[in-house]
């Protein structure tokens, strides 16, 4: 089938002034590199996020993050649990059984092989959970 002088073997194609994007990696970086599909957040972040940056930045030269790990803290010390109980939503995390299942077999983990064993995403989602934290907190 001939149209306006092209031929078309199946299916709708690209429209005159349409762009067909690929899904390749490649032309993923190439695009990156050029700077294109960026947002003007990327380009000139807020100034709340230059100065979080900043921070994470200057974070592991303070006193406080060697002296233990924050599930260590929260649990060990009732102050510092209380305010963290404080500042996490009051729904349960756990509505779905599977990260139930999930949060239960990490609190048998800490139980049984200390904090230590932990990885740093398992300890987070402990600290994220109020029933796991109230459940390991050492009195």
């Amino acid at each position: 089938m001939s149209s306006g002088g092209s031929t078309r073997l199946s299916g709708p194609g690209p429209r005159e002034g349409q762009v067909l994007w690929s899904s390749k990696v490649s032309a993923g970086r190439w695009a990156a590199k050029c700077g294109l599909l960026r947002t003007p957040e990327e380009f000139d972040p807020p100034a709340i996020l230059r100065r979080f940056h900043a921070e994470l930045g200057r974070a592991g030269a303070r006193p406080w993050p060697a002296c233990q790990d924050g599930l260590s803290w929260v649990l060990d010390d009732p102050q510092v649990r209380s305010v963290h109980l404080s500042l996490l939503p009051q729904t349960s995390r756990a509505e779905d059984p599977l990260t139930e299942h999930r949060l239960v077999g990490l609190r048998l983990k800490a139980r049984t092989s200390g904090g230590s064993a932990l990885l740093p995403e398992e300890k987070r989602e402990l600290l994220s959970d109020a029933e796991s934290i109230q459940g390991l907190s050492r009195p």
